[in-house]
């Protein structure tokens, strides 16, 4: 079985944000938003958003590297395009925290898989 490239499960362009935030269903949480859209695909793509006001680089990477971390952790079913955008309280949240808002909301919209 071929492995999915690592590109082709990413939301690349803007073309891919838009359409996953004009189609999509929302949920959110105390520090992010979660929106999520079916894509037709074997594979989930994710995207992550977050806003130079939730601080510098190093901090937006941070919070970047950590919700990839959470959602490659995250028993998630499979044909969707997810967007997280990180809200203000993103940068002081803690990895737990994170993790809490990002399962909670991923719930409420039906993408966990059933165990």
């Amino acid at each position: 079985m071929d492995a999915v490239r690592r590109s082709d499960q990413r939301l690349c362009g803007k073309a891919d944000f838009t359409a996953t935030i004009k189609e999509g269903r929302r949920a959110r949480g105390r520090a992010l938003r979660l929106t999520a859209r079916e894509n037709g695909l074997a594979h989930n793509r994710y995207g992550f958003a977050i806003a130079r006001r939730n601080g510098g680089a190093v901090v937006r990477n941070r919070i970047k590297r950590r919700l990839r971390e959470i959602v490659h952790q995250l028993p998630m079913r499979q044909g969707h395009d997810v967007l997280i955008t990180a809200m203000d309280g993103a940068a002081n949240a803690s990895f737990h925290q994170l993790s809490r808002d990002i399962e909670r909301s991923s719930s409420k919209l039906s993408l966990l898989e059933r165990s």
